[in-house]
């Protein structure tokens, strides 16, 4: 398959040409997998950040980059594949991918606060990959490919007569709607948001 790929970073690289078009194997799907067909693939902010060497966690954690690898954590596709062990998802089902794999078990993921999991990995983004469990590896490409492998747990099934045009946003929405959660806010109140923007979907 087509996979747009990260090869190095333009801070410590020299180069612009970081990012590109490789012919790589189609991923297996073991179980709890499915493989999906990419539809739609956004364009974070975060992907721009990400080629100029610009992510880190603090002042004192860095990130570890495995290179090469398929780039993207926004979009959708539709499923081509189903892998042992599981339930309610079919082949041909149309699906928003949530790219942050967690551990699902620790303080954080109990109480609906996943994004502080400690052994959080973003599918295609630079993350600490030489901590946490060795599996999560296995999700570090992202959704700039033909075909993308992801855990079913990760998987919002879409209406089928959903307009994917529209729908492809959704994964950017999940922000503001944790963020309405957490705030609590009642009618009447007046809030600033800081910042609203969307991601780039080139048709």
């Amino acid at each position: 398959m087509k996979a747009a790929r990260l090869h190095g970073f333009e801070r410590t690289h020299g180069s612009r040409e970081l990012v590109r078009i490789d012919d790589v194997p189609i991923p297996d799907v073991g179980a709890g997998e499915v493989m999906i067909r990419v539809l739609r693939a956004g364009l974070n902010h975060g992907d721009l950040h990400m080629r100029e060497d610009a992510v880190q966690y603090s002042p004192v954690v860095k990130t570890v980059p495995d290179l090469p690898m398929t780039i993207g954590h926004d979009g959708l596709g539709e499923i081509v594949e189903v892998g042992p062990d599981v339930e309610n998802l079919r082949v041909g089902d149309r699906v928003v991918v949530i790219c942050s794999i967690t551990c699902g078990f620790c303080k954080y993921c109990r109480t609906e606060r996943q994004h502080l999991c400690q052994t959080k990995k973003t599918m295609g983004f630079l993350t600490k990959w030489g901590e946490g469990p060795a599996y999560l590896r296995r999700y570090k490409d992202g959704l700039w490919a033909e075909y993308c492998r992801v855990p079913a747990g990760n998987l919002v099934p879409l209406p089928r007569d959903a307009d994917i045009d529209e729908m492809c946003k959704v994964s950017q929405i999940n922000v503001g709607y944790r963020a309405l959660k957490r705030a609590r806010l009642h009618s009447g109140e007046t809030v600033l948001v800081n910042g609203a923007s969307a991601p780039c979907y080139p048709r």
